[in-house]
């Protein structure tokens, strides 16, 4: 798993690249809690468009991000996940949570 971090018109957006597993998926968690509790990030966009894997069990990312953006007033959004992810999202009721769009840009129309 990689990611990149780039701004766009004031909002942060994550670019997600390769597998989020076990392994890998503590790197981004850790790093989204260090740009909304510690670097101020209030609108971030998770953008899984190059995710070619996520485990169920990593969707704890999507909660705590959830959470903490609550704390701050702040918004989180989840875009391009593939079907396999909206459905694990849907499954788990993980939908009434997290806001999941299809596309960077209709993420980025919520979040401004």
């Amino acid at each position: 798993m990689e990611y990149k971090i780039e701004n766009i018109d004031n909002v942060t957006v994550i670019n997600v690249t390769g597998f989020l597993d076990a392994n890998t998926s503590s790197i981004l968690d850790e790093k989204i809690h260090i740009l909304i509790t510690k670097e101020g990030h209030t609108k971030v966009i998770l953008n899984l468009k190059d995710v070619t894997y996520m485990s169920s069990s990593r969707l704890r990312i999507f909660l705590s991000a959830s959470k903490e953006m609550q704390n701050v007033d702040g918004k989180f959004v989840v875009c391009n996940a593939n079907d396999t992810i909206k459905d694990i999202v849907k499954m788990s009721g993980f939908d009434m949570i997290v806001e999941l769009k299809d596309t960077l840009e209709d993420s980025l129309e919520i979040v401004k």
